[in-house]
């Protein structure tokens, strides 16, 4: 996905992505899915996408027309309202105007068909489901896939594409596709009330305020296409830019070898694919004094993880050194030491997330060198990355899908070059 293309909401998603990552740890890769599976979820399936979870009231405007289920019948509101939703003794309580209704478990809102509901600044097509869930307030957009991917393409391949670049929009709406398709599947992902996050742990969804008509064109020439492998849905994963080669999935998640997730040869420095990417090169500068608590809840979160790795006990680096590195040149790991000898090997994906900038963004790639400058004593002040690429580096090169579009190749081939060996299937 790239930020910059929505700076108003970069910091928020951070965040929020920051936080999950704690709790839920290095994403996994799901389960492939045979085409029977999938064709049982029906052409256009419902998504649902979780857009709160928490103890906060929230407010949200409903269209005139709106419907919702109450005790005593159908409810319909006439004027457009502005209404607010809380969890209250552990039923959802739902304030239209001058009405209060109560719900002991959730309430179904049907927004009018055509017709879209505000919720913290953004439009939002499809209906509303609140629940409540050990005295929390869970808020969930229910939308059909096809709208949903109006907003979801856009985000994630970025926005301003024109008529050279669509093409890789086709490609980035079937990896999305399947992508979702896949998590509707999967037993991983959902609590039971939702299936995917907004955010770029799932697919980043912003509402109607994302949608564009050039990428409508691309969805819509696509419609129903996912890709297979072997009569099962792919893993249809995708970043941003690979930076020269893509990799090979056991190398960042680890796992057994996936086939179609090979590494992927993009280019060199003058003839890549990507090198139109602002995230081709890249560099960050961490100053380890200000950095040094944050870091340091990091390593403990990782240790706890893994609990023959010893705790820090003296809050200070004095080591870190690249412990290796695969075929395609990304580091595998990090050896991470205090003057009083205690030591930690974070590896794979991982490392990106032990030095973020003053934003909270990660390290753009585990594929760099390293510049140490050390204290009198020793000890580590800065750390100077170099490096390439931006995202895990498997599957689609997003500003590489860009690159080969703008050359000439079609969608089908796109696809075909990046995900060895798979095909598009139309399921609809």
């Amino acid at each position: 996905m790239i930020l910059k293309d929505f700076p108003g909401l970069k910091n928020k998603i951070i965040s929020f992505f920051a936080s999950l990552f704690l709790l839920t740890g290095i994403p996994e890769l799901l389960k492939s899915q045979s085409l029977f599976e999938v064709t049982k979820l029906g052409q256009d399936p419902v998504i649902r996408i979780l857009l709160y979870k928490g103890n906060t009231p929230q407010k949200i405007t409903f269209p005139t027309g709106t419907e919702f289920t109450t005790s005593t019948g159908i409810r319909r509101i006439a004027l457009q309202t502005q209404s607010q939703v809380a969890v209250k003794e552990n039923s959802i309580s739902l304030t239209v105007g001058n009405n209060k209704f109560v719900s002991p478990d959730s309430l179904l809102i049907r927004i009018p068909a055509g017709e879209t509901f505000l919720y913290d600044g953004n439009a939002y097509r499809g209906n509303l489901v609140f629940h409540s869930d050990e005295k929390s307030l869970v808020v969930v957009n229910h939308v059909d896939l096809e709208s949903y991917l109006q907003s979801v393409i856009p985000t994630e391949i970025g926005q301003g594409r024109k008529k050279q670049d669509l093409e890789s929009v086709k490609v980035q709406a079937i990896a999305a596709r399947t992508f979702t398709y896949g998590k509707l599947l999967s037993k991983k992902a959902t609590d039971g009330h939702y299936d995917l996050l907004p955010t770029v742990m799932d697919q980043a969804y912003f509402g109607v305020k994302s949608e564009n008509t050039t990428y409508r064109e691309a969805i819509a020439a696509t419609n129903g296409m996912v890709g297979v492998y072997d009569s099962t849905l792919i893993q249809a994963l995708y970043h941003s830019t690979c930076g020269g080669l893509t990799e090979n999935s056991e190398s960042v998640w680890g796992g057994k070898k996936i086939a179609y997730l090979r590494s992927v040869y993009c280019g060199d420095d003058t003839t890549s694919f990507c090198k139109a990417s602002p995230f081709f090169y890249w560099e960050r500068k961490v100053d380890m004094d200000k950095h040094n608590t944050f870091f340091f809840k990091q390593i403990g979160k990782y240790v706890e993880k893994d609990p023959a790795h010893p705790i820090f006990k003296d809050k200070s680096v004095s080591r870190i050194e690249i412990s290796g590195r695969d075929s395609s040149g990304r580091v595998l790991g990090l050896r991470i030491g205090n003057g009083s000898g205690t030591e930690v090997l974070a590896q794979g994906d991982y490392v990106r997330w032990l030095f973020p900038d003053s934003t909270g963004k990660i390290l753009s790639s585990v594929w760099f060198d390293l510049e140490l400058t050390r204290s009198d004593s020793g000890e580590i002040t800065t750390v100077l990355f170099k490096g390439r690429g931006y995202g895990h580096g498997l599957g689609i090169c997003q500003w590489g899908a860009v690159g080969m579009s703008r050359r000439g190749y079609t969608f089908d081939q796109i696809f075909r070059f990046y995900y060895r060996g798979a095909r598009i299937v139309k399921l609809y």
